[in-house]
């Protein structure tokens, strides 16, 4: 017999009992860490870090477990704390370099929603005994591990964790009918997928649709849907074998050439270039 009441099936109709708070009315739109392009590696000690003009459309993170790690443009200098944390925005150009050899935990991820104040620049987090605990572990893991994925969860962890700390508002005065548009291109990077096509899926007129990209992400439908696909583009030639034939065809430009004027625009330097430096460099 059990120990434990029975209760009533109908007390379980409904998931939502109305107890609890709702976060997502509480605070608006959550940070989503995007899976894909998500990477994180562990460079370990006897390793120089130094290379010029860092540039791609991933996130980065960078840990600095052990030594004197900084990064530069021609403004300022950003010192990735020991035992602390340095969060970089996409598509932002710099010099990285250190003083000897270093330790570190390296992270490119995306993130949505594209549009989050406050991450437009680097970002020094010193972290806390959470977030340094989870970091440790997850060098540790990278540093002895050669599946290509591990503790993917570990690393979703930690970018929130980090995040969350930051006070980085994700909320924006983009209406959620909008906002859908991001999810609509994402799912159509692979087709042919036209402002007037886009309009019609996120339920505005094309012009109506034109006049808040251009007043919330300052450029047009095209080029925010061709800067998606060269950011796709990106994450292939990071991350799999494929051809520059192959994506170009896949993303729907009309030959290699295409791709490559378009992605040297966006990227500042040719598909076969970055490949060449995100894979040698270990950044």
């Amino acid at each position: 017999m059990s120990e434990f009441p029975l209760h009533n099936p109908a007390d379980y109709l409904s998931a939502f009992t109305g107890d609890g708070i709702n976060f997502e009315e509480t605070t608006g739109p959550g940070l989503d860490i995007r899976a894909i392009p998500l990477s994180a590696g562990a460079l370990q000690d006897g390793i120089p870090w130094a290379y010029d003009h860092v540039f791609s459309p991933f996130c980065r993170l960078y840990y600095a477990r052990h030594g004197d790690m900084f990064i530069k443009n021609d403004r300022r200098t950003y010192r990735v704390p020991e035992n602390g944390f340095l969060l970089i925005p996409a598509e932002y150009n710099f010099h990285c370099a250190s003083s000897g050899s270093v330790e570190h935990l390296w992270i490119h991820f995306s993130i949505q929603p594209p549009w989050l104040e406050g991450f437009k620049r680097p970002v020094v987090n010193t972290g806390d005994s959470a977030s340094r605990e989870l970091a440790e572990k997850l060098w540790k893991l990278l540093a002895r591990s050669s599946f290509p994925n591990p503790g993917i969860h570990l690393v979703k962890a930690l970018l929130h964790l980090l995040f969350s700390g930051l006070k980085l508002s994700a909320v924006s005065p983009i209406p959620p009918q909008f906002q859908n548009a991001f999810h609509i291109i994402n799912e159509h990077l692979h087709e042919p997928l036209s402002v007037k096509e886009l309009a019609r899926k996120v339920g505005y007129s094309p012009e109506h649709l034109s006049h808040l990209f251009r007043k919330h992400l300052k450029q047009s439908p095209s080029d925010f849907i061709r800067k998606a696909r060269i950011h796709e583009a990106a994450r292939r030639l990071a991350y799999t074998d494929d051809t520059i034939e192959a994506i170009a065809d896949d993303l729907c430009f009309a030959n290699r050439h295409h791709l490559s004027r378009v992605f040297k625009a966006v990227i500042n330097e040719p598909p076969a270039a970055f490949r060449n430096r995100i894979r040698n460099r270990g950044q």
